[in-house]
């Protein structure tokens, strides 16, 4: 049972890779923004084992990353997340896009899915974003971070294909729950 044994070790490694990437809010290709490792052929321990150099450089970044976060556990929290800054970086990614549409560069679109990833909102950001309010409120900020997930997913996929007319397309929806959270903190 040696290749059962290396399965289950590829799929652990590809899904810690995964969630060290989304917890650091670093791009990993195969890595969805919350974490998990893409379906099929394309998963991250294909592409860090098998491909491109660059794949292999960008998990070995995450994974050193790794002490880092375990010891800085609320120390992102403390950063003290708000719905205006993100707001505020969401809507000059839009207008970045916007204006420079097909002239964005590689690292352009990889810091725009970097952002996407940033805004699949973690616990402790939900958390951070519903402290103090009412209880009525802070199950809306919940319900909309939950939302944002599978908008920041849905833009997700025109950034990877470096679309902006697909991204631009999905941007506003985005935007709109930014702005309700930002309203609800008011």
């Amino acid at each position: 049972h040696p290749e059962m044994v290396r399965s289950a070790g590829v799929a652990l490694f590809t899904i810690s890779a995964c969630l060290l990437a989304a917890h650091s809010h670093a791009y990993l290709p195969g890595c969805l923004p919350t974490g998990m490792p893409l379906r099929g052929s394309a998963s991250a321990s294909t592409i860090a084992m098998n491909s491109e150099p660059l794949a292999r450089r960008q998990l070995l970044q995450v994974l050193a990353a790794a002490p880092a976060l375990a010891f800085s556990s609320q120390a992102a929290v403390a950063d003290a997340i708000s719905a205006e800054s993100l707001l505020k970086q969401w809507t000059e990614i839009g207008d970045k896009v916007k204006k420079q549409q097909d002239e964005l560069t590689e690292d352009e679109w990889k810091k725009i899915q970097g952002m996407l990833q940033r805004l699949t909102l973690s616990k402790s950001d939900v958390d951070q974003l519903a402290k103090g309010l009412s209880s009525d409120k802070s199950e809306k900020i919940t319900r909309i971070a939950t939302t944002m997930k599978f908008q920041a997913m849905a833009a997700d996929e025109p950034a990877q294909l470096r679309d902006a007319v697909g991204f631009l397309n999905e941007f506003p929806s985005l935007e709109d729950s930014l702005r309700e959270i930002a309203a609800l903190r008011k």
